[in-house]
């Protein structure tokens, strides 16, 4: 028997929450994806980090539609990345759950260390992973070369070859090219591997919106700063002015009290420390915030701004943009290479 109105509208609701949040904009790693819903059949994909530099991928489809079908699939999502955290390989996830999957699911699953580019790959059903204009099946471990790039599918597909000039174009316009092959319930998703991040001056730390995880970022700003021989009074109050930016965003960024992830960049560049937060929450631009009054008694003061004018007062230069579905705040300070005290000493 068909879902009724209210059902449906109970499935739609359930296949968008099943959307990952945007990809983030990393130096080392594109993603871009797309799904063709139908009501007799879902597909979806997925994208997370682990700890480290390690990255998710996935493509899936439940020959299962409607109310059943999304129910079905928002479980198998949650089953999924619960089970490559706890075990950590595709192949022996895949096996370990296998008998918890939907019956007919097609899974194609990547987990990608973006420091050294190994790749380690499963699939089951009519799952598959391809790379690049041969579309080659590839199977197990591999490293991926720098600009290499692999498709995963999942589903009913007709996947065409890629045109001859796609190295130089963004994953999401290929991606868009090769929708037009998608059939009902199928999902596809192409990571496109940019090179590991070998520069000794940059590092990227990943957290969840959790204010628990804000000491780790703390610790590998200090270490980082350490490393490259920050001098003292270049490193002196960054740690809390991100500590400062990382509470208020974490406090009050994300209203829908799902899993977000944060990026904080820490890197060198021209004589200059540079930290960059990036995050998907609502759109907010901090220096928007006023000054605070300063002036007068406490009583005639106004409330708030004191944050930000701190971290106005640390940094050198503070930008701020919104691009791709992601608040990106950028915080610089000049440094001095030629001090000879070793590090932030904090």
């Amino acid at each position: 028997m068909p879902d009724g109105p209210i059902e449906e509208a109970f499935a739609r609701s359930i296949s968008e929450g099943l959307l990952p949040q945007p990809f983030p904009l990393r130096r080392e790693v594109e993603f871009a994806a797309a799904r063709h819903g139908t009501p007799s059949r879902i597909g979806f994909y997925d994208t997370w980090w682990l700890d480290g530099d390690a990255v998710v991928f996935l493509a899936a489809s439940l020959p299962a539609g409607g109310l059943r079908g999304a129910m079905s699939a928002a479980a198998e999502r949650q089953l999924l990345r619960a089970a490559i955290g706890e075990v950590g390989e595709p192949k022996a996830m895949l096996d370990a759950c296998r008998h918890l999957l939907y019956p007919g699911m097609g899974l194609a699953i990547l987990l990608l260390h973006t420091s050294s580019g190994l790749a380690r790959i499963a699939f089951s059903g009519d799952g598959g992973i391809f790379e690049g204009q041969s579309l080659k099946v590839r199977r197990g471990s591999f490293a991926l070369a720098s600009g290499a790039t692999l498709w995963l599918t999942a589903g009913p597909r007709t996947l065409s070859p890629l045109p001859d000039d796609n190295e130089g174009r963004p994953v999401e316009e290929l991606v868009d090219l090769a929708r037009h092959d998608l059939q009902a319930g199928a999902a596809i998703a192409l990571i496109r591997f940019k090179g590991a991040d070998r520069m000794a001056e940059a590092e990227t730390v990943s957290i969840r919106n959790d204010l628990h995880d804000i000491a780790k970022v703390i610790e590998r700003l200090q270490a980082f700063c350490t490393r490259n021989s920050v001098d003292d009074q270049a490193a002196d109050g960054l740690d809390l002015a991100l500590d400062e930016v990382l509470t208020n965003l974490i406090s009050y960024g994300f209203r829908d009290g799902a899993r977000h992830t944060v990026d904080v960049a820490f890197a060198i560049f021209e004589e200059h420390l540079t930290i960059e937060v990036r995050d998907d929450g609502i759109p907010f631009n901090p220096l928007d915030i006023p000054p605070p009054a300063l002036e007068g008694g406490i009583d005639e003061r106004r409330v708030g701004g004191l944050g930000m004018h701190f971290v106005r007062g640390v940094a050198d230069d503070i930008t701020y943009r919104r691009q791709s579905g992601w608040n990106i705040l950028r915080l610089s300070r000049a440094m001095d290479r030629s001090a000879s005290n070793g590090g932030a000493g904090k």
